[in-house]
């Protein structure tokens, strides 16, 4: 094998599949499709005629559909006014590993996010019921925190 690290992220794309399959069937949630970015490598040259491999991140891309009865009253991202109401979703917990906010700091932390669909559906309900009687101007997921924010 030409790349030692081919049995990690074979491994690692082994369990993402295990978790995304576990998520949808939690969620009722229907799995269209999926890819895979597993080699995504390249070699830079250097200043003195070698070359540096570089890798990105392996990535693992998937598409979901849903049955939206009144499209009318979907909300986007983006911020609508000055002076709306900002809300955070779900709890806090000491649980902040592999974030964005550790990634900054130049850390990986230690407790990364758990995923607990049967506490996290009841919140996606009330959310869906809040869109749907127009009580949300924005919503928008903090995708590597595990957070919510929405705007009223």
């Amino acid at each position: 094998m030409n790349n030692p690290y081919g049995c990690l992220k074979a491994a690692k794309l082994v369990r993402s599949c295990l978790a995304l399959k576990e998520m949808c069937l939690a969620y009722g949630i229907p799995l269209l499709s999926g890819k895979d970015s597993m080699y995504v490598d390249g070699h830079l040259p250097g200043a003195y005629g070698e070359t540096h491999k570089v890798s990105v991140l392996e990535t693992l891309q998937f598409s979901v559909s849903s049955i939206i009865s009144d499209i009318t009253k979907c909300v986007t991202m983006d911020p609508k006014a000055a002076g709306d109401l900002v809300y955070v979703l779900g709890a806090a917990r000491n649980e902040l590993g592999g974030s964005e906010y550790y990634d900054y700091f130049g850390y990986v932390g230690l407790n990364v996010p758990l995923v607990f669909p049967d506490q996290f559906l009841p919140m996606y309900r009330a959310l869906s019921i809040a869109i749907e009687n127009r009580l949300v101007a924005s919503c928008h997921g903090i995708y590597s925190g595990g957070w919510a924010f929405i705007w009223c």
